[in-house]
């Protein structure tokens, strides 16, 4: 059973995380109806997954336990795996410093610190199309930028050092009725062991374990209920609690469970309509078609409780009207007029060339298996990776541990007592001597340095110190994270940025092959759920250029299948450009309209002007930003009436105490001329961090 195999696994608590299966709530329609016999499907789907695991828990990959490994060590955890098996005694050194989660905090922030810019790119070059995606691009920036979808990108970049992959799942949530994104843990996870790449949509089958609970079920899936009451009985864990009953109770309907949502293949003959699964031998007769369905089930053990083609896709389609401007060129089709459509329907005559289609509400050219895995370190073997930085730092970390509780347990050694029986102690009395306690005294029999004796402690050489040294900077250097962590690893300035440069090249390709393509896949999503589900115009809310609102209207026909989701700009080149720009604004090499650009600002010009402004006249900077008087006459008026302003220094003159430096005023003030230098930043110029996008 599944609630079983989910034990196997060490799955969580379901009571701990319950992630509610939104799709739950589609009932299959006739254009989404399966006709496959569930007995069937059935039975194939469960030899599918009892298969996969049986592969990934073989002594070659070993995939479970390495994976509760790796997270017992990024958690921290160790220490307290030992004491539960007992394996420390008293007194042994509890030391550990966790130089993995380390790592993995270091990493997660940089690769996160900047999404990258998504640009839409359109199918032609008329106007209107290019109006249409750059609003689409500012629109799809904005979703797949908020703050819950950062958090599924992190949650999944977390996952994956740890469980050799990370997950998304795309799916439409018909409370808010919306899409959204979540992170789904590997654990949940099972995928086709037979493919060697780590696209679901080439997979024979993609599972997730939902956590649930019976009330939910019963919800969802009404008219399964009797078999689904069955199917509890079979189950261990369910059986005794449903003894003797013939329905639910309130206890049993909140009793927590997991169900299994499986997307999968199936291929159907088309010249006789017979179903057969893919692993199934088909041999083609001549003039046989066969053709892909793409289906998704929910299902407890041996009860399918819901069967549907995916429901992400329009299959239908509506045949509308469209116009050719010109009947030889594709990209002259467009949307028939109003007066257009007034006058046929008047007339009762067609409109001038044009013609009738199908057109379908999707994005993609074929149904996609709402799922990104997050993959690194591949090896063309199978999905999964075949390695991580977390199992390649596995040994360094237990050697640091070691190498710290030797040196901590070295440290607090003490030195050993030793009592000779002439001096007419016996061993109870050893015992309850406290030799830490200072305002203890000792009275022996005999001469004390025959009957007593002190052994002193060794103590650790320089060596050990400089070996647990060099375990961690070894750890850093093979994550790429030595030089990106806020520590010098020289004096010279030289090689310092050269260690830098080799770290940003690390993390520039591991943000080139998880975050961006991950954005890159969340856009395509959002497109096809715009595409599809967006039948009526929906207003998104943005934040426009210094606060101000601004809102985009979204509707399904704005989206074409021939629209392209590209990165324009990816996180760590703006993190280089933003690092860049401060060193040049330091060395005065840089004007302020290409500071502000590479800043990350969208309305880097403004922030130039208003900048300039206040270099060169603070009056009319007041008047115009801090008053905001726009108008002439107004500015003119405030002007007349305000102080004039005090002449603004030469640049190098010395300034005054901080306490006597006017509020506000720059650090070293430039008057702006044609022979004069780039002028320094004044006091509050953003320095610190980039604009986050």
């Amino acid at each position: 059973m599944d609630y079983q195999d989910s034990k196997n696994l060490m799955m969580p608590d379901p009571l701990e995380n319950v992630i509610k299966p939104r799709e739950l709530v589609m009932e299959p329609t006739d254009p989404l109806a399966l006709n496959i016999s569930d007995k069937k499907l059935v039975k194939i789907i469960n030899k599918r997954i009892r298969d996969s695991r049986k592969f990934f828990r073989s002594p070659k990959y070993n995939l479970y336990e390495r994976r509760k490994k790796n997270e017992m060590y990024v958690l921290g955890r160790q220490i307290n795996s030992k004491e539960e098996r007992n394996e420390l005694k008293i007194y042994e050194s509890r030391y550990l410093d966790n130089i993995l989660y380390e790592i993995e905090s270091t990493i997660k922030p940089i690769a996160l610190q900047n999404m990258p810019d998504l640009i839409i790119a359109p199918n032609n070059d008329n106007p209107e199309a290019r109006k249409t995606a750059e609003s689409l691009s500012k629109a799809i920036n904005t979703q797949v930028k908020t703050r819950k979808n950062r958090i599924a990108l992190g949650i999944a970049f977390k996952h994956l050092p740890v469980g050799f992959a990370g997950f998304i799942k795309a799916e439409w949530n018909p409370e808010i009725k919306d899409f959204e994104f979540r992170a789904v843990h590997y654990d949940y996870i099972d995928i086709d062991h037979t493919c060697n790449t780590p696209n679901p949509d080439e997979m024979e089958f993609f599972s997730e374990l939902c956590p649930t609970t019976v009330q939910q079920v019963v919800m969802k899936f009404p008219s399964k209920k009797k078999e689904f009451f069955d199917e509890l009985k079979k189950d261990g864990v369910f059986a005794k609690q449903l003894e003797n009953k013939d329905d639910f109770d309130e206890t049993d309907l909140a009793t927590p469970l997991q169900i299994r949502q499986v997307w999968f293949k199936w291929y159907e003959k088309e010249s006789t309509g017979e179903i057969v699964d893919s692993k199934d031998k088909m041999v083609n007769e001549p003039g046989e078609k066969w053709k892909i369905i793409r289906g998704v089930i929910w299902k407890f053990g041996d009860c399918i409780l819901g069967k549907m083609k995916n429901p992400n896709f329009d299959y239908e389609g509506e045949e509308k009207i469209k116009v050719y401007d010109d009947m030889s060129n594709e990209q002259t089709k467009r949307e028939p007029t109003p007066t257009e459509l007034y006058l046929a329907a008047t007339l009762n005559m067609p409109i001038p060339n044009s013609k009738k289609e199908m057109e379908y509400r999707n994005y993609f050219e074929m149904p996609r298996v709402p799922y990104y895995m997050m993959t690194y370190d591949q090896w063309g073997k199978i999905a999964y990776d075949e390695t991580s930085r977390v199992e390649q730092n596995l040994r360094n970390q237990q050697n640091s541990d070691k190498n710290g509780k030797d040196l901590e347990e070295a440290l607090a050694n003490k030195g050993k007592h030793v009592f000779s029986k002439e001096a007419g102690l016996e061993a109870k009395d050893v015992e309850r001597m406290d030799m830490e306690n200072p305002t203890q005294d000792l009275l022996v029999d005999g001469d004390v340095n025959k009957t007593h004796g002190f052994i002193p402690p060794i103590q650790p050489q320089p060596q050990a110190f400089e070996n647990l040294d060099r375990i961690l900077k070894r750890m850093k250097d093979l994550a790429g994270v030595s030089a990106v962590g806020g520590q010098l690893q020289s004096q010279v300035a030289t090689t310092n940025q050269i260690g830098r440069e080799n770290n940003f090249t690390v993390l520039d390709d591991l943000v080139e092959n998880t975050i961006n393509p991950a954005s890159e896949w969340m856009a395509q999503w959002s497109m096809q759920f715009i595409k599809l589900r967006y039948t009526e115009p929906k207003m998104m809310y943005l934040l426009g250029a210094r606060g101000k609102d601004a809102f985009i209207q979204l509707k399904s026909n704005m989206i074409d299948q021939g629209f392209i989701v590209m990165i324009r700009a990816s996180g760590t080149d703006k993190l280089k450009a933003h690092n860049e720009a401060q060193q040049a604004w330091q060395d005065q090499s840089i004007d302020p309209i290409n500071y502000f650009r590479d800043m990350g600002y969208d309305d880097y010009a403004e922030r130039a002007e208003m900048f300039m402004t206040y270099m060169m006249d603070k009056n009319s900077y007041m008047v115009k930003y801090v008053m905001s008087l726009m108008t002439t006459d107004q500015q003119a008026n405030a002007l007349a009436q305000a102080p004039v302003a005090p002449p603004v220094p030469p640049m190098g003159t010395p300034q005054p105490p901080i306490g006597q430096a006017p509020i506000g005023g720059p650090q070293n003030p430039s008057p702006m001329n044609t022979s004069a230098v780039p002028i320094a930043p004044p006091t509050g110029i953003p320095n610190a961090s980039p604009r986050a996008m």
